[in-house]
């Protein structure tokens, strides 16, 4: 917070690429640090998210990069900004960086808010089936998956086991390590999770342990908010 009103106090003394420059790293120690598990910085990353989206510092000839909306509607969804992240989605529909994958990003988001809101059958209605790049695929089939254990669907297995194989084969060289491992946990977890019976208070103390143990997993919140419902 002390950096943040640093560079808020000497802004317009800084040349607008600079500032761009420094307000990018600010947020991607945010990210990090959120990334890493420390979740008492995700309201101070959507509040910095949010100044500068009305300020137009992610702004490129009046466009947004797809993967810079995505991160900022997904800290939004998790601090349940809900009404501010409908109306974001639907302000930017037409203008996220993209060419024809436009509609494919716009219906991402549109699909990541109503499951947030719980209404899982429009969440999966909307999901894009097909993304062009491997982190939007890996994105979009995470979602998938969490939408289908709250419907407490039959097809999660499958999926699972589809989402393990799409992972082993995906190359180290297209796919970041760090992103390999997240999604990695993640996939693994989700199952250890499905295996897990309600009322199992030992095995659910265990998986909770092990979610909190990994330095990267994706969807760390929801897999513990699961896991800790089913000691109940």
């Amino acid at each position: 917070q002390a950096l943040v009103d640093l560079i808020r106090d000497v802004e317009h003394d800084i040349k607008a690429d600079f500032l761009k420059d420094y307000y990018s790293l600010l947020r991607s120690c945010c990210i990090l640090l959120v990334n890493s598990g420390h979740m008492q910085y995700l309201p101070v990353l959507f509040e910095i998210q949010k100044d500068h989206l009305q300020h137009g510092y992610f702004y490129y000839d009046q466009k947004i990069p797809a993967a810079m909306f995505q991160n900022i509607i997904n800290v939004a969804l998790r601090v349940r900004e809900f009404d501010w992240a409908y109306a974001c989605i639907q302000e930017h529909a037409n203008r996220i960086i993209g060419d024809n994958l436009q509609q494919d990003y716009f219906r991402f988001n549109l699909s990541n808010y109503y499951f947030h809101t719980k209404q899982y059958d429009q969440a999966l209605e909307f999901l894009p089936h097909a993304p062009a790049d491997l982190e939007s695929q890996f994105a979009a089939r995470s979602l998938e998956l969490k939408i289908y254990y709250e419907l407490d669907s039959e097809l999660l297995p499958y999926k699972i086991d589809a989402y393990k194989m799409y992972l082993s084969r995906a190359s180290g060289k297209l796919l970041p390590a760090v992103s390999r491992e997240r999604n990695g946990n993640f996939v693994n977890l989700l199952s250890q999770l499905c295996n897990t019976r309600r009322g199992d208070r030992e095995r659910v103390e265990r998986l909770v342990s092990r979610i909190q143990a990994k330095t990267w997993v994706s969807h760390r919140e929801w897999l513990l908010e699961k896991a800790e419902s089913l000691a109940k």
